[in-house]
């Protein structure tokens, strides 16, 4: 050793914050040759997830569903050039804030 004195520090900490909260997005997708069967199938999914968030009781903070968006699937050739169709109508989205558990 070179003689210089080593100073050797120990400690511990506890810090207590405020619970992170995480926000979950789900989408769901249906596909069949009939819009309303579509529809009724992306119902019965969303209406699933929200049952399912739901039974996390108080640790979800907040739950809103978004826009659905329909679009035909075309099987014919088109150029690279053209523009895809679109329908605009409702696509059931659900956006929950999901507080931690406790540990007690």
């Amino acid at each position: 050793m070179n003689g210089q004195p080593v100073i050797s520090v120990r400690g511990e900490a506890t810090l207590e914050v405020e619970p992170e909260i995480a926000v979950v997005s789900v989408t769901v997708q249906a596909r069949d040759r009939d819009r309303e069967t579509v529809l009724h199938r992306l119902a019965d999914r969303n209406r699933q997830i929200t049952d399912l968030v739901k039974g996390y009781g108080e640790a979800v903070e907040k739950l809103a569903s978004g826009p659905v968006s329909v679009r035909p699937e075309l099987k014919e050739k088109r150029p690279a050039s053209a523009s895809p169709v679109t329908w605009p109508a409702p696509v059931p989205r659900s956006r929950s804030g999901i507080s931690p558990f406790s540990a007690t």
